[in-house]
């Protein structure tokens, strides 16, 4: 065949294939027309099979010509692909009629955690108190987690067995203390001041979980003494378990930033009793080390466990269901 036939038997076979693709009305046609033309028996591919044996210059004419109608043919077949999807979607959207036989799928409704409703009944008894929400960062410098809250380097609780260390300075927060130093440091007193927020301490068996939430109260002022402390427990145990005649008593104890120190156990039908939360008075130091001259005024801490509290008034005695997010275990405790 001469260079003259192959490029008019090229010409008709484009024309010929243009008209094909515009008739064509689906994807199925579109698709058999696809290995007309662009497959290994079409008039393209006859076309480039010439330029192996061909002469320069005539490889150079046939290829010039072959690039140009195959290009052509394969932007009208990807446009026209693309009208032909488009028209099929909308018409099976028209075409589409539900079947209102089939039963009807209702979304299983959420329910709050438990430990966030704790916290949530927490933090509304103590607004009601006056006190204000401060939250703090979970990574956080040792000498803010310990030293600032006098707990020297050799205690047992900046061990490794108790502490996940990120490095030498850093933590994972061992309590929600590091928002009352940053709070002091930043604020002046008079402050009154609720942290709830996760801790973090390398413990893990049926009461206790490497990470877990707890919530702690801080009030600095002219004047405040143990007395206020007692009241301000008193009044909150009462309210959170529902409970005027509710007994407790206070225990002395030790933590290196309170002094005196002291527990809170509440007490049971059978007369038992269980500890729920730590107090004190703030440590001299504790003051000091954030500006606050102890002279002029004195303050009470308090820390208790989110999930404690919550165990003890849902009657729950295994931690761990609190972090597998079983919707059916959480569902069953709304409504604390």
């Amino acid at each position: 065949m001469s260079t003259e036939q192959l490029l008019l038997s090229l010409k008709s076979f484009t024309k010929t294939s243009e008209i094909s693709i515009r008739q064509a009305s689906s994807t199925r046609e579109l698709e058999e027309l696809r290995h007309q033309i662009f497959g290994k028996q079409s008039a393209l591919t006859d076309a480039a099979k010439v330029l192996k044996n061909a002469d320069t210059e005539i490889r150079k004419i046939i290829g010039q010509e072959l690039n140009k109608h195959k290009r052509m043919l394969e932007d009208l077949f990807s446009q026209t692909l693309r009208e032909i999807r488009d028209q099929e979607f909308h018409t099976s959207l028209l075409n589409d009629q539900p079947d209102i036989s089939l039963s009807p799928q209702i979304p299983s409704l959420g329910a709050i955690h438990p430990t966030t409703e704790t916290i949530q009944r927490i933090s509304s008894i103590f607004a009601h108190m006056g006190f204000q929400l401060f939250d703090g960062p979970e990574v956080e410098k040792s000498i803010i987690n310990f030293d600032a809250l006098n707990i020297p380097p050799f205690h047992p609780a900046r061990s490794m067995q108790d502490t996940f260390y990120l490095n030498e300075n850093t933590v994972l927060r061992t309590h929600t203390s590091n928002t009352q130093i940053r709070t002091m440091r930043e604020k002046k007193p008079p402050l009154k001041i609720l942290s709830p927020g996760r801790v973090f301490r390398s413990d893990s068996d049926a009461t206790h979980a490497p990470m877990f939430h707890q919530i702690e109260g801080l009030v600095i002022d002219k004047r405040i003494s143990f007395s206020h402390l007692i009241w301000t427990l008193k009044t909150f145990l009462s309210l959170f378990f529902n409970n005027s005649a509710l007994r407790f008593r206070i225990r002395p104890s030790y933590f290196p930033f309170t002094q005196p120190s002291a527990e809170v156990d509440i007490a049971f039908e059978d007369g038992s009793f269980l500890e729920v939360l730590g107090c004190g008075m703030v440590h001299r130091s504790v003051l000091q080390e954030t500006g606050i001259d102890p002279h002029l005024y004195q303050g009470f801490a308090f820390g208790l466990g989110v999930e404690r509290l919550t165990m003890l008034k849902a009657n729950i005695t295994d931690l761990r269901p609190f972090f597998d997010a079983n919707q059916n275990w959480i569902s069953s405790f709304n409504q604390l």
